[in-house]
């Protein structure tokens, strides 16, 4: 390999092409990534979205498949919690147009509405950085 020549996206070393991961897989992976995030979330592990993410980053193949994964284990592990409290009666709902006031969004569902989407964004980034890092891993080691 020459010098200053980087590497085709699924290329290996060897000069062999590698497949994607399948979509049941990929699938499969992003709600293992989902459970997997609910849990730790529920015990306070709230970091645990960038290892569920760097475990995906490292499994997957395929950076479509990886950021669809992560997204789908960021954003649903996140909210999931907070949909079943709602569900349950607590007031998730009313708190999260609190905090949309104290943010400056203005008050009523709407804007707690947005703090939830919000909040299920900020999980996703949180995944989605975890299998950056979990991908570039995976492609230095070959």
């Amino acid at each position: 390999m020459e010098l200053g020549r980087s590497l085709p996206v699924y290329e290996i070393r060897s000069g062999r092409r590698l497949r994607p991961s399948s979509g049941w897989v990929t699938v499969l992976s992003g709600a293992s990534g989902v459970a997997a995030v609910w849990l730790a979330d529920h015990f306070g592990l709230w970091y645990a979205g960038v290892v569920a993410g760097a475990v995906l980053g490292l499994g997957l193949r395929g950076a479509s498949r990886v950021a669809g994964a992560a997204v789908l284990a960021g954003f649903f592990g996140w909210l999931l919690p907070l949909g079943l409290r709602a569900v349950a009666g607590q007031p998730v709902g009313r708190l999260a147009e609190r905090v949309a006031g104290i943010l400056g969004m203005g008050g009523g569902a709407v804007s707690g509405a947005a703090t939830l989407f919000f909040t299920g964004i900020l999980g996703a980034l949180l995944c989605l950085c975890g299998a950056w890092l979990g991908a570039a891993i995976r492609r230095i080691w070959g």
